[in-house]
């Protein structure tokens, strides 16, 4: 298998964010793939055949580097302007999140991070960091920094590396390598472990080829085949252009006009706003109420038209995640239960409340979940596939929507 590194520069257009000042890692779904691509992503995904699998991680996130011989944290642009000189230390990051579980999640990462990493030498520092070039992404895992998946556990999770300009924006892609050796380096001293948490790089996952592979192939193969027709799709056709077919259907209800459906299939399918809707307001006066609704829903139409896809690639995340028999989760019996007991209390408590937005999105959120079979205790994992970095999820997805509308409610 090609080195991470060697796979990227061959490609060279992977996207990974995820978290913080590390953004969002997309989904299979997310990316503008081709239905021929996805295809071709089903047999090798049920193959086994995904490069630099890991789980992914269900915690807060954290970008830190070492500057000066100082371990310094980052959770916005502004934490690593300037390679760091003005980032976060452990008592400064302490009075960001004052009064908060992540006030100690955070500060405790830091001063574990701080007492391993002084027993480097200056030069695995700098091979590691170069004084604030380099961040690596870290997941804070245990008490103050658990979200929806408890893993019984109190770690810090190594994701690899990214290079920061003087300003704070990131160059080129998630270096994995660094995460192992540091992972390694710390090992070697007998310093992996620490006050509050253990420092480990993220778990290789090996996907075996599922079992009844035809079957199931044949499955998902017709679901997608199946959403083409409905969509009007080729197989050399992208999934935007499968939202553009989506799209026209619904504009052509209220015209005709091809001038104006394409301004605004620019608008509300490829998020081009450079000509204002202020503008196209006045060019079609006679238009502008129904404009102005498909405006203000356009969001939810997006998410209308890409739930079937969603579905099937949420489904076919689930059957990958099953296939797995080794979990972060220390006892993953506990956690599906603790997931479970979870969601029961989020439905009682969106339904108490009974507002009509709140149980049409719940409604959603659990024909996505009853699609797909079996609970597992974990967030999906990463890999890399076609040149992209991304993750897959599985019933973790509608779970942790549905367990986050509690905390919006009324």
């Amino acid at each position: 298998m090609k080195k991470f590194r060697q796979f990227l520069e061959e490609y060279n257009n992977t996207e990974l964010n995820e978290g913080g000042q590390f953004g969002h890692l997309k989904n299979v779904y997310d990316v503008n793939f081709t239905f021929n691509d996805l295809k071709k992503f089903i047999t090798d995904s049920l193959s086994g055949k995904l490069d630099y699998v890991e789980e992914k991680t269900d915690g807060v996130n954290l970008m830190f580097t070492v500057k000066n011989g100082q371990v310094v944290g980052a959770r916005n642009k502004s934490d690593s302007k300037g390679f760091g000189v003005n980032a976060l230390t452990a008592q400064t990051i302490r009075d960001k999140f004052k009064g908060r579980p992540l006030e100690d999640a955070y500060g405790n990462a830091i001063d574990d991070l701080q007492t391993a990493i002084n027993n480097l030498s200056d030069k695995q520092k700098d091979k590691i960091f170069q004084d604030g070039h380099n961040w690596m992404s870290v997941e804070v895992m245990g008490k103050g920094a658990e979200n929806v998946i408890k893993y019984g556990t109190s770690e810090l999770r190594l994701h690899g590396t990214i290079e920061f300009d003087e300003d704070g924006n990131h160059i080129g892609s998630i270096e994995k390598e660094p995460a192992r050796m540091l992972d390694g380096m710390l090992r070697q001293v007998k310093k992996s472990k620490g006050n509050t948490y253990d420092i480990v790089k993220l778990n290789r996952v090996d996907l075996p080829k599922v079992k009844d592979f035809k079957a199931i192939e044949s499955k998902y193969k017709q679901q997608l085949t199946t959403l083409m027709k409905s969509t009007g799709s080729k197989g050399s056709d992208t999934i935007n252009q499968m939202m553009m077919n989506g799209w026209e259907k619904v504009l052509k209800k209220y015209t005709k006009d091809p001038i104006l459906i394409d301004k605004l299939l620019n608008r509300f399918v490829n998020a081009d706003k450079s000509e204002s809707i202020t503008k196209i307001y006045k060019a079609y006066p006679d238009d502008k109420d129904w404009i102005k609704k498909l405006n203000t829903d356009t969001a939810k139409i997006n998410k209308d038209l890409k739930v079937p896809l969603e579905k099937i690639f949420l489904a076919l995340g689930n059957e990958i995640l099953n296939t797995m028999t080794k979990f972060m989760a220390l006892n993953p019996d506990k956690s599906v239960q603790n997931l479970k007991d979870q969601l029961e209390n989020a439905i009682k408590k969106i339904k108490d409340v009974g507002d009509t937005k709140s149980l049409d999105k719940l409604s959603l959120e659990l024909d996505r979940l009853n699609s797909m079979g079996k609970i597992v205790p974990s967030e999906g994992i990463t890999f890399l596939w076609n040149g992209n970095f991304m993750k897959l999820t599985g019933t973790f997805a509608p779970i942790n929507q549905i367990i986050g509308m509690t905390y919006r409610l009324k």
